[in-house]
């Protein structure tokens, strides 16, 4: 029987549309995860919680990382359905732009946030991120990303793929190496590395940074403590009241920049806290001895900001490996098995984990976001049900 060129193409489409199943399954995953918690992240972060300067970038995060979610899944499994029959080549050079422009728009977002944090740890009395340049800040984040991600309305094209065996002419969506003139492509892709590794620096450095001053406020609040609660004399207290204020005045900063996302000033026992420094000692003991709750809210703070720097340095290696190789071996690809493409292409996917994963980690360590996250879904399945 003499099958068309059609109906061969269609037969060779499936069977190799069939090797990507489990990544499909995956892509429809991180697609529903990422929209959900993003979604959620946004609505509570931007309308159920109060607005402080900690948070100002956080709905910002969500509604970058959704996009990616939106853009990347969709296209990836498109793609995948239609591994040599892909002839929308204006839509994926389109949707790759939009996708790679809102990745690394997330990633030198997580740059600032974390520099954010430094500052309000480390240097709790010099300067902050003011709204202006929190602004800028945003202004020069769409500008990097616009630029790295420019170059792919010109290098994604149609490329044709011979089967000849089966006599047909298959077509996909991507770069024809061949075409492009090496010192571009090497430029292209030493850009791209150049902003990932530098990013992935900043984090660990900043990170160690934050969690040494976090070592030495956990002490210090131990030290403070302990002397607060000790029945002295008034000559003995009298004599160390210097030091301690001085104690006191700096863990209580470090402490109100990191806890500020779990706790609200609601008690006047609060208020006399914040009037701790114009106060005897004798007064900080019966009225604002620092409370374990506001320790515990910075330690969780602090290892959430860790926890989601982490995620996206492991989620990034592959890819940093994978534009190290290309930069070194322009044939990278084309050496390739069929069976390590589809391996690679799974791996090269799973950086979509960096944008699905935040809203996760706030749920873990925000109690605040989690009550109302529940609230939110609570009030939801309840409208369903109707």
């Amino acid at each position: 029987m003499n099958y068309s060129e059609e109906d061969r193409l269609t037969t060779w489409n499936l069977v190799k549309a069939r090797k990507y199943i489990l990544h499909d399954v995956f892509l429809v995953l991180y697609f529903i995860l990422g929209l959900v918690g993003n979604l959620t992240v946004l609505i509570v972060y931007k309308l159920r919680l109060k607005q402080t300067e900690g948070k100002y970038f956080i709905p910002i995060l969500a509604f970058v990382d959704m996009f990616v979610c939106i853009l990347k899944a969709p296209l990836n499994l498109w793609i995948n359905l239609l591994p040599v029959k892909f002839t929308y080549i204006i839509s994926c050079q389109i949707m790759m732009f939009l996708f790679n422009m809102f990745g690394f728009s997330s990633i030198l977002l997580l740059s600032v946030i974390t520099l954010q944090r430094y500052l309000k740890v480390c240097r709790p009395f010099g300067p902050q991120l003011a709204l202006k340049t929190r602004r800028i800040s945003l202004l020069v984040i769409f500008v990097l990303s616009l630029t790295v991600s420019a170059p792919f309305i010109i290098i994604r094209e149609q490329l044709p793929i011979p089967n000849i065996a089966l006599n047909v002419t298959g077509y996909m969506c991507g770069i024809n190496i061949m075409k492009v003139d090496q010192n571009a492509y090497r430029t292209f892709i030493f850009y791209r590395s150049f902003i990932i590794v530098g990013v992935m620096l900043e984090l660990i450095i900043l990170n160690l940074l934050i969690g040494r001053q976090m070592i030495i406020a956990s002490k210090m609040f131990t030290v403070v403590n302990n002397v607060l609660r000790m029945k002295t004399t008034n000559e003995q207290m009298s004599a160390s009241r210097n030091s301690l204020k001085t104690s006191f005045t700096n863990i209580h900063s470090v402490s109100m920049s990191l806890a500020e996302t779990d706790l609200e000033k609601n008690s006047n026992g609060t208020n006399n806290e914040n009037r701790s420094t114009n106060c005897d000692v004798t007064e900080q003991r019966t009225n604002t001895s620092i409370p374990e709750e506001r320790i515990s809210a910075a330690k969780r703070f602090s290892l959430m900001i860790i926890v989601i720097n982490v995620v996206f340095i492991l989620c990034y290696i592959p890819q940093l490996a994978l534009l190290l190789s290309l930069f070194f071996n322009r044939n990278f690809w084309i050496k390739r098995t069929e069976d390590e493409l589809i391996i690679i292409a799974f791996i090269e996917q799973m950086m979509i984990i960096n944008n699905i994963v935040n809203p996760f980690v706030y749920g873990m360590f925000d109690r605040k976001f989690r009550a109302e996250a529940k609230t939110l879904m609570c009030t939801c399945c309840k409208y369903k049900n109707k």
